[in-house]
Parts: structure tokens; sequence; C-alpha cells
């Protein structure tokens, strides 16, 4: 029957006043019209329909509607939409789903009405796409979903005229996290935190409140038993009437806090039993030192004397080194300016006897890691060594300036003396006393290059080499023997 909108359509369903469905629907609407028989037998179908569903509108005639919905749409069609048609002659807002050409799916809401014809009964129904409806529905359903199985709860905090802050209306979920009393009745936040916490959870949140900055706290609740750990993440907000309102999200990290303590306790055994074996190893070469030295004494030539002397300091060099980072705690790195203002005093006050002075200037302060410090302790004990037997012959008094700079992160050590000299033509790469070929051995493996600048008086000799703490330190390259 017509619209009653100058369209001859037959298409509408219903008339203006039948009240199921609006008028004016016609053969181009944008709703989906579909009318079909009391077998579900399509008779007409609109444009609208046929763009739904993909399908030419003069295919769609003919065809039984229940094929052009899926498996749960013919149950809602066949099982109810046309019972309640046929029983009460209409039906409205029905949840379907209807199958594309393309073997997709579009849900839809139908509303349908029964008519009275000289052919006999016809059944018109409208469908209104409602795929974002069911978007916003799942998505919603998925909000839900997730607020309902989050680790944590949903919380609001309210500062109290006295300084006190209040959980409001806590929910189940926040009581039971937080160990409140019953669910909607306001409770003190502060009775639910550990004494020991107490006092920090309260600077905290009236730090939060004065500059009106998020409050991120960590605190465990009081009650017996293991530690209970909560964290809240809440943002201030300012009320009608000055009050101050946090809204935030309460959560359990007592899994997070005892890993946290597991590691911790690691990382303590690891430093104990690192701090165990530099003290061994320093007492270790400490005996290798003294059974050098007893053996030195029972030796009368003194060429081969001279030669267990200088072995037994080189391993009382290396010794001192884990000396140091045994009693510094740094069982990784050293800080290697001190450690090497202390080995050159001790080198010259034991082999010079006090004539020797030391002139230090450590401008630069790095931290070397263990495999730099030990070779570069053992370079400069040679060279130190070396200043004492022949830059001050015959007994002679002088002094030896160490300075340590740094550029870029290369560390630049320089060692000098106001003795003799060095002979004419002296080369230390071409040395062959044993001392100087230690030297350029260790040289190899610091990767640094060491430089006998010319002086007016005396020898001078400079390291230079790339500083590394233990995090960062390269490979040392292999020496050979």
């Amino acid at each position: 029957m017509p619209c009653g909108a100058g369209c001859s359509s037959t298409c509408c369903p219903m008339p203006a006043d039948a009240g199921a469905l609006p008028p004016g629907l016609c053969a181009t609407a944008a709703v989906a019209l579909v009318a079909f028989d009391d077998d579900g037998v399509i008779l007409e179908a609109n444009t609208g329909m046929a763009q739904l569903v993909q399908h030419p509108a003069g295919a769609l005639v003919g065809q039984r509607l229940g094929t052009l919905m899926t498996l749960a749409g013919r149950v809602v069609f066949d099982n109810h939409l046309l019972p309640v048609l046929k029983l009460s002659g209409r039906a409205q807002e029905l949840a379907l789903q209807l199958r594309t050409a393309d073997g997709g799916g579009v849900f839809v809401m139908c509303s349908a009405v029964r008519l009275a014809t000289g052919s006999g009964p016809r059944n018109e129904c409208a469908f209104m796409p409602m795929n974002e409806r069911k978007r916003i529905e799942q998505e919603l359903l998925r909000i839900k979903h997730s607020v309902e199985h989050m680790p944590g709860a949903l919380l609001q905090l309210l500062l109290q005229g006295g300084g006190g802050v209040q959980v409001s209306a806590p929910g189940e979920a926040v009581c039971a996290l937080l160990a409140l009393p019953a669910p909607g009745i306001d409770a003190p936040l502060l009775d639910a935190v550990h004494a020991d916490d107490r006092a920090r959870v309260s600077e905290e949140l009236q730090a939060s409140a004065r500059d009106m900055r998020p409050w991120h706290g960590e605190f465990r609740l009081q009650r017996p038993g293991a530690p209970a750990w909560r964290a809240v993440e809440a943002r201030p907000q300012r009320l009608d009437g000055g009050r101050l309102l946090w809204h935030g999200y309460a959560s359990d990290i007592s899994s997070r806090k005892a890993v946290e303590a597991a590691v911790a306790e690691t990382v303590r055994v690891k430093e104990m039993l690192l701090h165990e074996v530099h003290h061994r190893v320093k007492n270790s070469l400490q005996l290798v030192s003294s059974l050098l030295s007893l053996q030195a004494r029972g030796i009368a030539d003194a060429d081969a004397r001279a030669a267990l002397q200088e072995a037994r300091t080189r391993v009382s060099v290396v010794a001192r080194v884990h000396e140091q980072l045994y009693e510094s705690g740094a069982h990784g790195t050293l800080d290697i300016a001190q450690h090497l203002r202390r080995l050159a005093e001790d080198t010259l006050s034991s082999l010079g006897g006090g004539r020797i002075r030391l002139d230090f200037d450590g401008q630069a302060q790095p931290v070397l890691a263990l495999e730099q410090a030990v070779p570069l302790s053992l370079v400069l004990a040679e060279l130190l060594t070396n200043a004492v037997k022949y830059a001050f012959p015959g007994g002679g008094h002088g002094t030896v300036t160490l300075r340590l700079t740094e550029d870029e992160g290369r560390l630049r050590v320089a060692l000098a003396d106001d003795g003799v000299g060095l002979p004419a033509g002296f080369d230390p790469g071409a040395s062959r006393g044993l001392g100087m070929r230690i030297v350029q051995a260790l040289l190899l493996q610091l990767d640094a290059q060491l430089e006998n600048p010319r002086t007016q008086r005396g020898a001078c000799f400079v390291i230079t080499m790339r500083a590394c703490s233990a995090a960062g330190a390269p490979a040392a390259p292999a020496v050979a023997g």
C-alpha cells in the first residue's frame, strides 16, 4: 500500500496510523524493507535491503528470508518473529544477524507488522543496521570484564579538615584490597597502613595536596602474617568549597616486592662471596710474596736474590689491588687515583728509604674495572722501581711526580723524576730488560700507549689509555707468553 508521501510502492510496510513503523518508507529508503509471506518467502525488497545483504534487489524476490540470515538469526526468525507476527500481528525490536553475499554478517534490529490483503496475509519488516551499536555494547562488555578482573580497584580519597585522609565510600574490591571494615562506609586510610609506613605515607599525601601533583604511594598493610604490600596511584582534584579529592587506583604489589626482596638478597649474597674471594686472593698472594722473600734470603747469588725480590714486589702489587677491593666493598671497580697514589708512596718508601719524595696531582678521579686496574698498577710499579734504582744513583735524593688527567674518556698517567735521566738513545719498546718487557706486554693488554718525551732533567713516561668502568670495560686482548 502507498506511503502517502507521493510514492505508490507497496514496499511501505504499513500506513501512518499503524504505529509500528514510520511512514514515508519507499523503495529508495535507506532503511532495509522487505515483504514476505507466512512461509518466509520474499515478495518484495527495496534497495536498502539489497545493499544491506549485498544482493541485487530483484534477486531477493522468491528467496526464503531465512537464507539471508545466520544460523542464530534463523532461530530468532523461525521460533520468535514468525510466531509472534501470526499471533499478535506485530513484532518490535528483535535483534538478529543477517548474512551478506561475501559471507560476512551484519547485526540488525528488526520490527515487523502483519497486514491483511485481498490475496491473503502479508508480512512486512524493516531492518535497522546495528553494527555500531553492537560494537559499542561489546566494547562496554570488554571494559566491564576488564574492570571486574583487574588486579586492583578504583578508589577515592577525601582530605579531611584536620588533615586526615578518608577512603570515600569504598566498594567491596577496595575493602578487600585494603582490609577496610565494610563497603560504603568511609574509613581512614592510615588505619590500613602499617605503623612503620604511616608517617611517610602521611607526608606524601600532604605534599600531593600542597603541590596538586599525583601521589604514587607504596605501603604495607597493618595486619599480621607475611607483609602485604599495596600501591596507590591517585590524582588530586579541588572540589567546590575547597575540599580535595583524589581519584586513584589501588593494587596488590606483594608479589613484586617479594621478587625485589629475593633479588636484593641474591645481590647481598653475591657481594658477600666476592668480598670473601678478594680477601682470600689477597691472603694467598701475600703468602706467595712471603715465600718468595724467604727463598730470596737463602740464596747467596745477588742477581738471583734480586730477581726473587722483584717477583715478590710484583705479586705484592696484585695483592694490594685485591686488598683495596676488599676494603672498599666495590668488588668490580677501583678508584684508581687513590690506589696509584698509595702504591707510589709505598713503593718509594720501601725501596727509596725515604730519600725520594712523591709529588702527586690527581686531577682525574677515574674508576677502573679490575681487568684494567691490575695491569696498570703493575706497569706503574715497574716504572717506579726503575726510577728508584736508576734515577738517583749513589743514594741521592730527589722527587718523583705522578700526574693523572682525563680527557674525553682517555686516561693519561704521567710519571716523571728529576734524576740523571735515561741513557742516550733509550727506546722503551726495544729494551731487553725484564721490567720493560713486562711493561710492554701489560700495555698491549690494556690497549694503551707509552710515550717517552724528552725533558731537560730526569726521565718521563706517559701512559694513555681508555678509561672504562666495570660495565663498559673492553675485553682485554690475549698477551703472548
